[in-house]
């Protein structure tokens, strides 16, 4: 049986980002401790996890009558949008040779808002202040910045100067931890791949695999930097794992939908 590796916050995001946002509901949370009790989590981690989710800015309570239900706060949808691109796709970008480098005034109140957006979209950090990325865009970074009220003090796309030290692939092993992130990818094979017939499991034990594994993944995906082929090593092992994920959430799906019917009431 695949054990939870990660805090009952941690699990909970997970939740929320593959399970509640997808139904538009809010919980309350004798019903989000009832959900998740499969998960080990009892109703004073959730209570205390709630409160760290609120605030991070990443969930939002509203008052009915007298109790409050919670749901995915509405400045965390776009990076929730974000992380869920990298999360559920999985393509080889196309790569110019080029790379797109921003550089954010410290000073400024949301930068600490804007690194984790940064990240969840797959911007590495090479400095507190410098961000690069093969593949994302001057427009995408300035429109991310803005919505944070970050100044940014340089942003700028275009190949690796001629007198440069280090190449590319050199470069992406600077910003991406490649082989501890291909020893992770490993592990997560190993965990889920001996998964047999996931889509014979009941609703509670449905939910719990399909929460695990999509955390496990989104753990994995969000700190892959979704770097193009020509700068990754050979047999990199992210396609497998990801689809791996896939085929096993799909195989629960229906069986783990029921579950949270169960609890929450068709969405």
């Amino acid at each position: 049986m695949v054990t939870p590796a990660a805090s009952a916050r941690v699990l909970l995001t997970t939740v929320f980002g593959d399970s509640l946002l997808p139904r538009g509901q809010a919980v309350g949370v004798q019903q989000l401790a009832a959900l998740v009790e499969p998960l080990g989590i009892n109703e004073r981690s959730v209570r205390t996890s709630l409160h760290r989710l609120g605030q991070e800015g990443l969930v939002q309570s509203e008052k009915q009558g007298r109790q409050s239900f919670y749901r995915v706060a509405d400045e965390a949808l776009p990076i929730f949008a974000d992380a869920n691109e990298r999360i559920y796709r999985h393509e080889d970008p196309p790569w110019d040779g080029e790379w797109t480098v921003a550089m954010v005034a410290n000073e400024d109140n949301g930068v600490v808002s804007l690194r984790d957006e940064f990240h969840w979209m797959g911007m590495a950090q090479l400095s507190p202040a410098v961000f690069v990325s093969p593949t994302r865009t001057p427009s995408e970074v300035a429109d991310v910045a803005s919505r944070h009220n970050v100044a940014l003090l340089l942003l700028s796309r275009g190949p690796q100067d001629a007198v440069a030290t280090i190449n590319g692939e050199n470069l992406a092993g600077i910003v991406a931890p490649l082989p501890g992130l291909r020893e992770e990818y490993l592990a997560h094979l190993a965990a889920f791949g001996s998964a047999r017939e996931a889509s014979l499991l009941g609703p509670a034990d449905a939910f719990r695999l399909r929460t695990l594994l999509i955390d496990s993944w989104r753990r994995l995906a969000l700190r892959d930097l979704s770097l193009p082929s020509a700068l990754l090593p050979p047999d990199w092992p992210a396609l497998d794992a990801f689809e791996l994920t896939m085929r096993l959430r799909a195989d629960v799906e229906k069986s783990s939908e029921a579950h949270l019917d169960a609890v929450l009431g068709p969405a």
